[in-house]
């Protein structure tokens, strides 16, 4: 099995965390599960500019396709607009002008979601999220008409192509 390589970027308290030790724990995984854990090298950069600055690897020699899920109306009276997700994903498509997928408002279904992150290496989601302090596997991004990714519906996933992923989230 060929190892992934996840760069971490965080900010806020999230830069206390170990995010690299991100597993679920508690329950019996399964084989496949396990090794997918154990084959990921981890590291973390202290800024997009510094990633975007580091000297070519193997994995930046080819063109970044990044997906940007851009939500700032939720089509829900009870969860306020988000300014400027909308200007932030043109920022980002003017970056990358020929390889940026955008989801905006109505686009951004959980499904539509999942399905696309399979075929990006790079995600950003600029959303609502929500913690839940019971359960961590249930903290979540609000997507489209409120419904929720959790953090156990991206564990689930296997993406072998997946690099990086930069949230933008409340919460």
């Amino acid at each position: 099995m060929n190892s992934t390589h996840l760069t971490w970027y965080t900010t806020g308290p999230l830069t206390f965390l170990p995010l690299h030790a991100a597993a679920i724990y508690g329950i019996e995984q399964t084989p496949d599960l396990r090794k997918r854990f154990e084959h990921i090298t981890h590291s973390y950069t202290p800024s997009l500019g510094a990633l975007l600055a580091s000297p070519p690897t193997a994995s930046t020699e080819t063109p970044v396709d990044i997906l940007v899920v851009s939500q700032s109306y939720l089509g829900r009276g009870d969860i306020p607009t988000l300014r400027g997700t909308l200007e932030e994903a043109e920022i980002i498509k003017k970056h990358f002008p020929n390889d940026a997928t955008i989801l905006r408002d109505s686009e951004g279904t959980v499904s539509a979601v999942l399905e696309k992150m399979t075929k990006h290496r790079w995600v950003h989601l600029a959303c609502h999220g929500m913690r839940d302090p019971e359960d961590q596997t249930k903290n979540a991004f609000i997507l489209y008409d409120g419904q929720r990714l959790e953090l156990s519906q991206l564990m689930r996933m296997s993406s072998k192509n997946a690099e990086l992923a930069v949230l933008t989230a409340c919460q």
